[in-house]
């Protein structure tokens, strides 16, 4: 069946937009064609959703191929490669190279955090935020443990949202100085992201996938991707947008 566009974005996501292969990491955004924008990377299987294909005889009744974690990211040549020489990339092989990536992306986002400028936070507020202005930001301090509990967060996703809160300084000066040019743009960063929030909701995501879908920004540049992740976390621990 293949992910679902929510979840397409998150694998994205954590791979930073690269090749998760470790002899790889070929960075996959594409380029333009008709002037028309397109992906190279391919969301690849571990083990195949039927009973032929790469791997297929490491399957088990218990297996869900549909899962997040049964996908890599990888360039056409290294997917290419696992799955033709199955044999010598069995799943084990292939969920730690998956893990490994996910780790040095984490590594790379908490080594870039603070060299994000006022010019990749406007790149990805901009993009949040709705044409429509609503009434009101609504904003409002709610406890972080208190936040991460009504809203099925667990543990896993602390650190992620602790680092990125620790630049919540520079996200709110960067606000501060941008609604004295746009004095309605606070407000229309928060409707544009109640609206993906929803939306998100919409599609059955919750808790961990729902927040990891808000914080990824479809690109491969570190510093964009760490901006995303900085106006998130910001707004989650300073207004109700996530209480349903």
């Amino acid at each position: 069946m293949g992910l679902t566009p929510a979840h397409s974005k998150i694998l994205w996501g954590l791979a930073a937009g690269r090749c998760m292969a470790p002899q790889c990491k070929r960075t996959l955004p594409g380029g333009l064609t008709s002037a028309r924008p397109f992906h190279i990377g391919e969301e690849a299987h571990i083990l195949p959703d039927g009973d032929q294909g790469p791997r297929h005889e490491e399957k088990t009744g218990a297996d869900n191929t549909d899962r997040l974690e049964n996908y890599l990211l990888l360039c056409p040549t290294c997917h290419t490669e696992v799955d033709k020489a199955s044999k010598e990339y069995p799943s084990e092989l292939l969920r730690g190279w998956r893990a490994s990536h996910i780790q040095w992306v984490s590594a790379q986002l908490e080594a870039s955090i603070t060299r994000v400028t006022f010019e990749e936070l406007r790149l990805v507020t901009e993009a949040i935020a709705d044409t429509v202005s609503s009434e009101g930001t609504g904003l409002r301090l709610t406890p972080p443990e208190e936040k991460m509990e009504r809203n099925e967060l667990t543990q896993r996703l602390r650190r992620s949202i602790s680092l990125s809160l620790s630049q919540a300084a520079q996200v709110r000066e960067f606000l501060m100085e941008f609604e004295e040019v746009i004095p309605d743009f606070p407000n229309r960063l928060i409707s544009g992201f109640r609206a993906e929030y929803f939306l998100a909701r919409s599609r059955g995501l919750a808790g961990d996938e729902l927040y990891s879908h808000l914080a990824t920004h479809e690109s491969s540049d570190l510093a964009l991707q760490t901006a995303q992740s900085m106006v998130v976390a910001y707004l989650f621990h300073t207004c109700d947008l996530f209480e349903s």
